[in-house]
């Protein structure tokens, strides 16, 4: 027996104790429809019967705001409902974590090219001198 066969038997061994992520998937097409219905009747309800008191566009992306607050909300209360809610929501964190990171070694790099570029410069400066 190789490590080739080592390594596919742990994959079909692992893929037949996986559970079943049926309940799951329906569970996220549930909260969807649900989250859809919710943001489609609060738009109805500012489009129609609110506008007037809705004058300008800060106003309806206020509601908008509350509307995706509320829809994210409603989606994290029903992944609660499923097992494995906890690595789920880890993991959501995680990946929020790593934007952040992301975004900061970004600015760092730009930074590093700034001071990098103004080094060059100087450089060339106490050269000519």
């Amino acid at each position: 027996m190789g490590i080739w066969d080592f390594i596919s038997g742990t994959t079909d061994l692992l893929k037949r104790n996986a559970p079943d992520l049926t309940a799951a998937k329906n569970l996220f097409s549930t909260t969807y429809g649900y989250g859809s219905a919710t943001v489609t009747h609060i738009d109805s309800a500012v489009r129609d019967n609110l506008n007037h008191y809705l004058p300008d566009e800060e106003a309806r992306s206020k509601s908008l705001q509350l509307g995706k607050i509320i829809v994210t909300h409603a989606a994290m209360e029903g992944l609660k409902t499923i097992p494995g809610y906890n690595i789920v929501n880890n993991s959501i964190k995680e990946l929020k974590d790593s934007d952040k990171q992301e975004v900061d070694v970004e600015a760092l790099q730009a930074d590093v090219r700034r001071l990098d570029k103004e080094l060059s410069e100087y450089r060339t400066m106490s050269k000519s001198r």
